[in-house]
């Protein structure tokens, strides 16, 4: 047996001796860094093969988080360092403002309501929305089980994933201008090739919601006239209830986040949108249909209680999305 061989053989067992003598916890940090080295590459399936190995500890804040930066790697178009240098800056505080300025995010550009990008993306999130073993994920929730600097860790990375997400929902369903933002201008000629002509997110039936509408404050979608998005509006109850719940329980967990954590000095707009969004939901939510409409974080959730609700669900998006997306 030649010199290297012989050391190999030894640098394995000593590799294989050293693993078996490792405790639990011991493992699962040297899993999570590994994957974190995986992620500076973006070798994201390399890195979910990590942590898969050690077994998902649900109340591991640090575990938690690099498993979700996992999957957000396999959205592709999501990177932190690009949301930092360029998306941060788009975003306008405004409330008005705020839901079309996320539309121009470079990643925002889906073209359909299953594109690998949201769909990865949105287990990133509900991986970090439900740590912890939380059944009704929130600020509160999660500060019960994590410390509060883990706590807060979280929140922040679920803020620049939310928002992202966000922008990708609006974009699609709100058939975005990716150059400006504003809601049913969208065309190939500009930049939004989803081939969708929706001035309005839905077309809305109920006289809450076409009442909203008629006011002059909804953008470009005016009357019952105004068509919503196809993949909305043209599919089953069940499909539809889906589509409107991803939207709502996006945006309030976005609330909850935002107005639940120390939002950094150097992030420009965000330092004000939360406080300026939470004094427009005060007036908008108290024209809405439910009263818990404006509070639900659960996916599961919202689908079981408004699954014969459209009404609500309808006066919601009129109320406050086609309010705040113009």
């Amino acid at each position: 047996m030649n010199n290297l061989l012989k050391n190999l053989v030894l640098f394995f067992l000593t590799v294989s001796l050293f693993s078996c003598g490792q405790t639990d916890d011991e493992k699962r940090k040297s899993a999570i860094l590994t994957a974190k080295n995986y992620l500076t590459d973006r070798e994201c399936d390399k890195a979910l093969e990590s942590l898969a190995k050690v077994g998902i500890d649900n109340k591991n804040a640090r575990y938690m988080q690099t498993l979700s930066s996992a999957y957000a790697c396999k959205a592709t178009t999501y990177t932190e360092p690009i949301f930092f240098a360029k998306n941060l800056l788009l975003i306008n505080s405004e409330s008005t403002g705020f839901l079309g300025s996320l539309t121009k995010f470079s990643s925002s550009k889906i073209s359909a309501p299953d594109d690998p990008s949201f769909v990865y993306l949105q287990t990133a999130i509900d991986t970090l929305l439900y740590a912890g073993g939380l059944v009704a994920p929130s600020s509160s929730g999660r500060d019960t089980v994590f410390e509060d600097n883990d706590s807060g860790d979280i929140n922040a990375q679920l803020l620049y994933m939310l928002l992202t997400q966000l922008g990708k929902y609006f974009y699609f369903y709100g058939n975005a201008n990716p150059t400006d933002g504003i809601k049913g201008t969208g065309t190939a000629l500009n930049g939004n090739s989803n081939g969708y002509t929706n001035t309005c997110l839905y077309t809305y039936t109920q006289a809450t919601a076409l009442l909203a509408i008629s006011s002059g404050v909804s953008g470009s979608c005016t009357a019952a006239a105004n068509t919503g998005h196809p993949l909305i509006v043209n599919v089953s109850d069940t499909t539809k209830v889906k589509r409107f719940c991803q939207g709502i329980v996006l945006f309030n967990n976005l609330i909850d986040v935002i107005t639940n954590m120390d939002v950094p000095s150097d992030s420009g707009a965000l330092e004000t949108v939360g406080s300026t969004l939470q004094t427009t939901l005060t007036t908008l939510c108290s024209f809405a249909q439910s009263s818990t409409i404006c509070t639900i974080k659960s996916q599961t959730q919202c689908e079981e209680d408004f699954a014969t609700d459209l009404a609500s669900l309808e006066s919601f998006f009129a109320v406050i999305f086609e309010n705040l997306f113009r």
